[in-house]
């Protein structure tokens, strides 16, 4: 009987004995192969289940909401920059989104014209297409992420919570203007543990000084004061130790010139 066919009729008795055994390995490169083209942090039996990055590390670009501002229109933008140990190039796609008083605003993409450096290296600011007036007392929260969000190594700190006040400012010649808030503890946590109140006085006729006072009680009480022209700024920093108080705070400004003060102070506080 030639050598072929005794080959053939020992392989059929093997796989009537045991249909397990391995004729080739086809199979089991085929699943080799899947478990290594399922990208990291994925399982290989194709039940997406992320592996968990370890704590206060990271793994690539992490977009921080970094603050909040006013044009001299009062109109809002964001401040992002990147905590990361990736660059975001430039060219990259980030999504946002912006509430004031629990009502969605504004939900846009913007194309970045310039790199996001890792660390915090810089800061970027982004402005809605359309301008989002802030006047009186509002609740703001803004959230951004990059497209696609899986590039985000910490999601938990892409969104600012922030009330921000809009007080409109006349101060007669050689007098003080009052304004008062509470403060309450943040809805949502910041990856950085301090927090602040920022206070600001934009008036007319920058060229002349005035006096911007911060008064607190409890925990924040003390007084501080900065004088200077037209933008003036003070940040007080603060801490919630006793999440279940509310403070409260007194902004004044001070005018010791001989003619009236016209314009805006703006608060922001958590």
């Amino acid at each position: 009987m030639p050598i072929k066919a005794i080959t053939c009729i020992f392989a059929l008795l093997l796989l009537l004995l045991d249909p397990s055994f391995p004729v080739s390995h086809a199979e089991e490169l085929r699943k080799r192969d899947s478990r290594e083209t399922v990208g990291p942090g994925l399982t290989g039996d194709g039940t997406g289940v992320l592996e968990k990055t370890p704590k206060g590390v990271s793994t690539g670009v992490d977009l921080l909401m970094k603050d909040l501002g006013l044009t001299e229109d009062l109109a809002l933008y964001v401040v992002v920059s990147n905590a990361g140990d990736v660059d975001l190039p430039r060219g990259s796609t980030l999504r946002v989104r912006i509430f004031v008083n629990d009502r969605k605003i504004s939900d846009f993409e913007h194309l970045t014209s310039k790199d996001l450096k890792v660390n915090g290296g810089n800061r970027y600011t982004v402005h809605p297409p359309y301008p989002i007036a802030i006047g009186g007392v509002s609740l703001v929260k803004a959230s951004i992420w990059p497209t696609p969000p899986l590039q985000d190594a910490e999601p938990r700190n892409n969104t600012l919570v922030r009330n921000v006040i809009v007080y409109p400012l006349k101060i007669e010649p050689r007098a003080k203007q009052e304004f008062s808030f509470s403060i309450s503890p943040p809805r949502l946590k910041n990856s950085d543990s301090k927090e602040k109140v920022k206070a600001e006085v934009r008036w007319d006729g920058n060229r002349f000084p005035v006096k911007l006072s911060f008064k607190g009680s409890g925990r924040m009480k003390g007084d501080s004061s900065v004088s200077g022209k037209s933008p003036l700024k003070m940040e007080v920093p603060i801490s919630f130790e006793e999440p279940e108080y509310k403070e409260t705070c007194l902004i004044s400004v001070t005018n010791p010139l001989r003619q009236k003060i016209v314009g805006h102070v703006i608060i922001q506080h958590p």
